[in-house]
């Protein structure tokens, strides 16, 4: 595996980021992604500790009764934010061309 260095790193958790402004979320949640996105001094650690927590939080706002449980990604809705990847414990999802795959 080859080491990132820290700008890539920041970059890729930068359009990470960006990419989950595309999800359903709450106002507040998203205000709260914008606003970091909009600070040029961010640090990698604070994008980092940013993106797993909206990525915990978007996840957890859908009703579980929305839920699909079988493992499936529709290719026309994925916008490559990397939520189901980071999500699943269980390593069912893959990021394959910037987008999800199963």
């Amino acid at each position: 595996m080859s080491e990132t260095n820290p700008q890539e790193e920041k970059q890729m958790l930068v359009n990470a980021l960006s990419r989950m402004l595309h999800c359903r979320m709450p106002a507040a949640l998203r205000e709260s992604i914008e606003a970091l996105l909009a600070r040029t001094d961010a640090t990698v650690y604070e994008l980092k500790s940013a993106y797993a927590n909206y990525a915990r939080r978007v996840v957890l706002a859908r009703p579980r009764a929305e839920i699909l449980w079988n493992p499936t990604v529709d290719a026309e809705k994925c916008v490559g934010c990397g939520v189901c990847f980071t999500f699943c414990p269980h390593g069912v999802y893959a990021m394959r061309d910037g987008v999800a795959a199963v």
